[in-house]
């Protein structure tokens, strides 16, 4: 799941994609989320990222509104990645 949301500070609001922390994973030292490809097929996508706030992060390169990505069992895709 991704979430779009609108970030207000003392400056001017923007639009960001969120994802939960727990989605974002670091393979090979870059920031990457698991993306529902198909049902029950994931692929590793490399992420930039932005700010957080202690529960949610912000992608600001890589990620598509909307997409799915996983938020539980990531270190078990991670591990699959390397066998």
């Amino acid at each position: 799941e991704s979430v779009m949301a609108s970030i207000r500070t003392s400056g001017p609001s923007r639009e960001a994609v969120l994802v939960r922390k727990s989605a974002v994973t670091f393979v090979d030292g870059k920031a990457t989320v698991f993306v529902e490809e198909s049902p029950r097929h994931y692929v590793p996508v490399a992420v930039r990222l932005g700010l957080d706030d202690g529960s949610h992060q912000e992608v600001l390169e890589g990620l598509q509104e909307g997409a799915l990505v996983v938020v539980s069992g990531v270190f078990a895709l991670k591990s699959e990645l390397f066998r």
